[in-house]
């Protein structure tokens, strides 16, 4: 090399000119392999480790820049990458110049991770713990060793964090994360902050990822960070929200247990009543019928307030809607018809949430008419049960739905009954309902002429 360095050798200064360039980094990697080959004799330690680096980062460019899919590409970055770190401490010690910017390892390092988390995620935590506190950590040199390697691996994890678009990066950040508590264990006391806020990072993630034990987990973090750091005022505050949200969850537990006992309690109750003699006799019968239809579907929607899963079982759709419908027939004319086409066949549903549905499509059109003021000789609400398809069909001559409200009636909050006068989730819980039993509501396109139609379609099991 007669003194030169390798930035002024003529065959290196040539290909950083015709080739090292956007979207021909593949054609000069073999070139800057075959100009290290040749001279790696002749070269001092300092420009062997600059020309080392440089073939690794066009093998990285070549996958990460130029997106070329190529397995054999990141082994020879592998490659090049291990001889670049046997070369940097001899390098380091003779070359000053060599030591005095960071700015080479660290983007190697860089690439190195990102190389991790596009061809091995399964095990990017064990591989990003390997190449940093095993390769570039283990350097002693002022700016390098693990100041370098933790200070990457940071902003590898705060930059993985944001990227919402690339699948997997809350796992990923995760990993990282984790390799950077590992990695700082030596260094503890130096990197307690940032390990502490490294620790605040999995907390969020574990909590954003979700999962059986996602709070105990947060919690577990956070603890750790503030035994690190006791005045975290975000640790502090998450855990503090977390503890409350527990305590929340364990007082709805118990309110959802205590009210099922109430509701079998009061069921159980009214039961024995019906069966007295003095309760067939009108009106108390259908006071206790109506009573006990009510407890039925205050049960269904303590039931769809908690998401709790359906619970399939053999049910009567007749039987149930004799139950909803008895006590406005007795009272109001009997305005309700009811046409079914399999007496007495039953369906594989859940009784509560089926329960929900019609009671509040019902609800809906008793509804209508009084806001209509439609009267009660002129009211029809007609309810066919059609067993073959398990359909069913509710249909009434309440008016008919607004023509703006006809787009989005499902919506949840969309009411017609004007200001302080619904909520709006009527149909929009009834149409949830019906979906958690796997079955569809629908509004159909031939609506009757003066009234609203919707169709109930149960999965057939």
């Amino acid at each position: 090399m007669n003194g030169k360095r390798i930035f002024q050798h003529p065959g290196y200064r040539k290909i950083i000119e015709e080739d090292f360039t956007p979207g021909n980094y593949d054609r000069a990697l073999p070139r800057f392999q075959s100009l290290y080959e040749t001279l790696k004799s002749e070269l001092s330690a300092a420009d062997k480790a600059i020309l080392l680096s440089r073939i690794a980062n066009c093998a990285s460019d070549a996958l990460l820049k130029q997106n070329i899919e190529d397995r054999s590409l990141v082994q020879t970055f592998w490659n090049y990458l291990e001889e670049y770190l046997k070369a940097a401490p001899e390098a380091l010690k003779d070359d000053r110049q060599f030591g005095g910017s960071t700015d080479e390892p660290k983007k190697r390092l860089s690439e190195a991770l990102e190389l991790l988390i596009r061809y091995e995620p399964e095990c990017l935590k064990e591989k990003a713990v390997d190449r940093t506190s095993s390769c570039f950590a283990r350097i002693d040199y002022p700016g390098w060793g693990f100041d370098l390697s933790l200070d990457v691996l940071m902003q590898k994890i705060n930059e993985e964090r944001i990227r919402f678009t690339r699948k997997g990066h809350i796992a990923n950040t995760k990993a990282l994360a984790e390799a950077y508590i590992e990695v700082s264990e030596p260094v503890n006391e130096h990197y307690r902050y940032a390990r502490a806020t490294v620790m605040n990072i999995l907390s969020d993630l574990v909590w954003f990822e979700g999962g059986k034990d996602s709070e105990k987990k947060s919690l577990e973090w956070l603890n750790r960070c503030l035994e690190i750091n006791p005045d975290d005022l975000f640790a502090k505050t998450r855990k503090r929200y977390i503890e409350e949200r527990q305590t929340v969850q364990e007082q709805i537990r118990r309110f959802k247990h205590d009210t099922g006992n109430t509701k079998a309690g009061i069921e159980a109750m009214l039961t024995l009543c019906l069966r007295l003699p003095q309760a067939a006799e009108e009106p108390l019968h259908t006071y206790l019928k109506t009573v006990q239809t009510e407890v039925k579907h205050l049960y269904g929607v303590h039931r769809f307030v908690h998401n709790e899963q359906c619970r399939i079982e053999d049910t009567d759709p007749e039987e149930l809607i004799n139950d909803l419908i008895a006590p406005h027939n007795s009272r109001n004319a009997n305005f309700f018809i009811m046409t079914a086409s399999g007496t007495g066949k039953k369906w594989k549903t859940d009784p509560d949430y089926l329960r929900l549905a019609l009671y509040n499509l019902i609800k809906n059109s008793l509804e209508a008419f009084q806001r209509r003021r439609i009267p009660l000789a002129e009211r029809n609400i007609r309810i066919s049960v059609l067993p073959d398809s398990h359909t069913l069909i509710i249909e009434d001559n309440a008016g008919g739905i607004e023509p703006a409200l006809k787009d989005h009636i499902f919506s949840p909050y969309v009411s017609s009954k004007g200001i302080r006068k619904g909520t709006g989730l009527g149909l929009s819980n009834a149409r949830r309902a019906v979906e958690i039993m796997g079955g569809t509501l629908e509004f159909p396109e031939n609506q009757p002429e003066n009234g609203a139609r919707f169709e109930i379609r149960m999965r057939e099991t």
